[in-house]
């Protein structure tokens, strides 16, 4: 899809079109037409409906479009009358009536859509509607040469700096300023794709950092869940049955979970586990993965190797990090060594099934069954953040289903609240009944299990089990690093391609294979036959030795530009949700080849 215009409506009485977005599917001699209408009681909707393109003597000029049945509009739209105009191109847009089905039909002329597609528009004049004109044809985005309206991003610049006054850094979370030279500020989502404060249109591979398994757009059962709670009041202090319901559903489906504590971030979630491990098993030490991470804690905030760690942040007093150990993900030999000079007094081993906030690093094969084995052997516990990978990787059964690894605790975010605040710690009964009030170690929050949270995580995995909505995510994804793969090979045979089911990045490592036969063709696996394995990275520091400032300076302000919004560092993982389309998928891919 490449993006027409966005431009705004002047009208004279009460309900509006606002922001209307125009964009182009690369398929038949179609486009296809998105609008926000606005009630009079305030209340948006959006429309897209597929409208005819229009040719005059073999040349595309437009296109009609009629948009049915808006509800929530007042009937005196029937006399609207409204144009958008594109400053740049001349694009006008008329309505022109309103039906007495409530459709609104609406003509576009377009003078210049012809420039708006690369090369190939002549092969339009060749025919008409049904002349067969390929998609391919009619369809590839802009490239270098093409004509392309600038974005604008004044109202986002004038944003960050009255955030600038009022907020440390103009953000509430550090990895939001990473853009340079400010970030854009976002308006709206909808479905695939965000809309910032100046009317720019982005897909969005962000997804919130991981939140959002469909999306903008929640399906209307989580919808009804999310609204029905808020109107009974937004919380009490006291249990609700959707608490209990929500865990027991995670119980079901998580093999190593049997009982659950609720609480409201996944950094939450970590302390809260550090500190059970701790007195479960009466030792002080936690193990960790350099490059990992698992919140703004301090037990986790560290930096350096083995025993010889420090602080990474100010503000964390040294005895704070004295009893944590820090070692090279994907290396056994390490962990080993760890367990031999202080087994006795290792809690535990905290690690992501995947390091997915340090790039995307997938395990070789066994390692996380060598760190069970080691915790085993030592009495300590395993516990898996699956705060990212959880009912993601490996769909409702989380990661640890997928590598065939059990646990003695995981810790959970994101996804299992359904886009709302959350986090989790799961695990044993005998583990988890220590924290208060049946146990002795102290852990409670005022929000914890708040009612709205729960009914969306619960709808929303709820839905996901019913709906196969991870196998189309699933699907995609594969789809995505695949074409990803098969751009690097050609374009930049040092790159790594990197993710699994709902995730997805291209690493920007140093070293090329010297052949790509038989290589990981949906992202890096680990797999020690591949070409690539001696190549690919395999701990954070790996990640953190490619070429960052390339990916930070170059790479990220060319795809947003191309309208691809990617994760702000070349550390955050990227996501596939519900809501992303092939069209998506192909856009994206499109936009790399160019970049790359």
């Amino acid at each position: 899809m490449s993006r027409l215009l966005c431009g705004r409506v002047t009208r004279p009485r009460a309900p509006r079109l606002g922001q209307s977005a125009f964009v182009l599917v690369h398929r038949r001699l179609q486009c296809r037409f998105g609008v926000h209408v606005e009630g009079v009681r305030g209340r948006q909707q959006r429309k897209e409906r597929v409208a005819d393109l229009v040719l005059a003597d073999g040349q595309l000029v437009g296109f009609v479009a009629v948009l049915g049945g808006f509800r929530g509009v007042g009937r005196d739209l029937a006399d609207f009358r409204g144009q958008v105009e594109d400053p740049i191109r001349g694009v006008t847009v008329q309505v022109v009536c309103l039906t007495e089905a409530r459709d609104i039909v609406l003509c576009v002329h377009v003078p210049s859509i012809g420039r708006l597609w690369h090369n190939d528009c002549s092969a339009l004049s060749a025919g008409g509607p049904g002349s067969g004109v390929s998609e391919r044809a009619l369809g590839r985005p802009f490239c270098g040469g093409c004509e392309r309206a600038t974005m604008n991003h004044d109202r986002s610049r004038e944003l960050y700096d009255r955030a600038l006054s009022v907020m440390p850094g103009g953000v509430n979370s550090a990895v939001r300023a990473a853009i340079e030279p400010y970030p854009f500020f976002v308006e709206s989502g909808d479905g695939g794709h965000v809309v910032d404060a100046d009317g720019n249109r982005y897909i969005d591979w962000v997804m919130g950092l991981g939140p959002l398994l469909y999306g903008h757009d929640l399906p209307q059962p989580v919808e009804s869940a999310v609204q029905s709670r808020v109107s009974e009041g937004p919380m009490f202090g006291a249990p609700t049955e959707i608490e209990v319901e929500h865990a027991e559903f995670v119980a079901r489906h998580v093999p190593s979970v049997e009982m659950l504590r609720f609480v409201n971030s996944g950094t939450e979630a970590t302390v809260s586990a550090c500190r059970l491990a701790r007195a479960h098993t009466g030792r002080d030490k936690i193990v960790v993965m350099q490059g990992g991470y698992h919140g703004a804690q301090e037990t986790t905030l560290v930096e350096g190797e083995y025993d010889h760690v420090a602080p990474s942040s100010p503000g964390i007093p040294e005895s704070f990090v004295e009893h944590t150990i820090a070692v090279p993900f994907n290396d056994e030999e390490a962990a080993q060594r760890v367990f031999e000079d202080h087994g006795d007094d290792i809690a535990a081993v905290l690690v992501e099934p995947i390091l997915a906030n340090m790039g995307i690093v997938h395990p070789v094969d066994g390692y996380h069954a060598a760190l069970e084995d080691l915790c085993d052997d030592h009495g300590a516990l395993l516990v898996f953040d699956e705060v990212i990978t959880g009912f993601r990787v490996g769909g409702l059964g989380c990661a640890q289903s997928e590598f065939g690894v059990d646990p003695d605790l995981t810790t959970f975010g994101k996804l299992i609240g359904g886009g709302f605040p959350v986090g989790a710690i799961g695990g044993s009964a005998e583990i988890v009944e220590q924290f208060t009030p049946s146990g002795d170690v102290f852990q409670a929050g005022t929000f914890s299990g708040h009612p709205v949270t729960m009914a969306a995580g619960l709808e929303s995995l709820r839905y996901a089990a019913e709906n196969d909505v991870h196998e189309h995510i699933h699907d995609l994804g594969e789809r995505l690093r695949t074409g990803l793969t098969e751009i690097v090979e050609d374009q930049a045979p040092e790159y790594t391609v990197a993710g699994t089911d709902g995730m997805f990045k291209v690493l920007f490592s140093r070293d090329a294979p010297a052949a790509f036969d038989d290589h990981c063709e949906g992202g890096c696996r680990q797999r020690d036959s591949c070409p690539r394995f001696d190549h690919c990275p395999k701990t954070g520091a790996d990640v953190a030795a490619g070429e960052t400032d390339r990916w930070r300076r170059v790479v990220w302000p060319e795809m947003k530009d191309q309208g691809v919004f990617l994760s702000q560092n070349q550390f955050e993982s990227q996501f596939v949700t519900y809501a992303h389309t092939d069209d998506d998928v192909e856009e994206t891919l499109d936009a790399y080849k160019n970049v790359l």
